[in-house]
């Protein structure tokens, strides 16, 4: 025979809720969103300072072109290249520490509290690589400005081995920035699909 039925919650008692899915922010959760907006200031700087112009008029239409594009692409230097893969750094130990955070709660101790806490975490962690992805695009465009830019402000400038020796020294590093940025970028895409998928 079926046993009595399980007793139901007392009248008038609290009904028990699920907590949402946040979580107090962490140190490196802070840390990558002040690197995010360093990049961003970097890069209305840059984008401003070739607004401004004032290049010399000696200088041919395509050499005022190339220095527009210099400045505008300089927030992605090795400083900008720098702060971008440090914020990733962020957010893969972040992804990381709260990816298998969630196989335990999950399957070994079941608490709702904490899996609001880690879903809580990942979804912010998901948020700002959406951004540094957005972040990583731009600064590939600007060091494409780097390499574009260097070509066009030395092509004709002088003697050829002048202008070779200035277009593989500098437009050398912008190829650099953007293999970097565009490893980044695959990086990101990665981390972000691992942070929406059970462990």
């Amino acid at each position: 025979t079926p046993g009595p039925p399980a007793p139901g919650p007392a009248p008038g008692s609290p009904a028990v809720a699920v907590p949402a899915a946040r979580a107090s922010w962490e140190l490196a959760e802070g840390l990558a969103v002040v690197l995010i907006v360093a990049v961003v200031l970097r890069l209305a700087a840059a984008v401003a300072s070739a607004l401004l112009g004032g290049w010399s008029t000696t200088d041919t239409t395509g050499q005022q072109t190339g220095a527009a594009l210099l400045y505008a692409g300089d927030f992605a230097d090795g400083q900008g290249v720098l702060l971008l893969v440090v914020l990733t750094g962020l957010l893969w130990w972040q992804v990381d520490k709260w990816h298998a955070r969630r196989w335990m709660v999950e399957s070994q101790f079941p608490d709702p509290a904490a899996a609001a806490e880690v879903a809580g975490h990942l979804a912010r962690a998901r948020r700002l690589l959406r951004v540094t992805a957005v972040l990583f695009a731009l600064t590939a465009l600007g060091a494409v400005a780097i390499v574009v830019g260097t070509v066009a402000t030395y092509i004709g400038d002088g003697p050829w081995r002048y202008q070779w020796r200035h277009i593989v020294a500098t437009g050398g590093f912008g190829a650099a920035y953007l293999l970097i940025t565009v490893a980044g970028l695959v990086t990101v895409r990665h981390l972000t699909r691992s942070a929406g998928r059970p462990r």
